[in-house]
């Protein structure tokens, strides 16, 4: 009321194919904006969730630390460096 000066009309007689690639160009776009989705159904979230858990699980089960070498000495890796004060 305060922007308009009178109530905002929720006219819903725009074409029901209008309004759905309006609303598909608004997800593309704040993807693009943002990075992320902007909604998502169920189903997607269960999707990206689970992939999330199995790119987890992965990084946790692989042998290497994910750096090839100490920011302080630049030798070793994660299990090299359990027993350093620098670690």
């Amino acid at each position: 009321l305060d922007l308009l000066g009178r109530p905002l009309s929720h006219d819903a007689t725009v074409k029901q194919g209008a309004l759905k690639q309006g609303f598909n160009d608004t997800k593309r776009l704040w993807k693009d904006a943002y990075g992320c989705v902007m909604v998502e159904t169920l189903e997607e979230r269960r999707k990206r969730e689970a992939a999330l858990r199995e790119r987890k699980l992965h990084n946790k089960n692989r042998n290497d630390s994910g750096y090839v070498g100490c920011g302080s000495c630049g030798w070793g890796d994660e299990l090299f460096h359990s027993n350093l004060p620098h670690k």
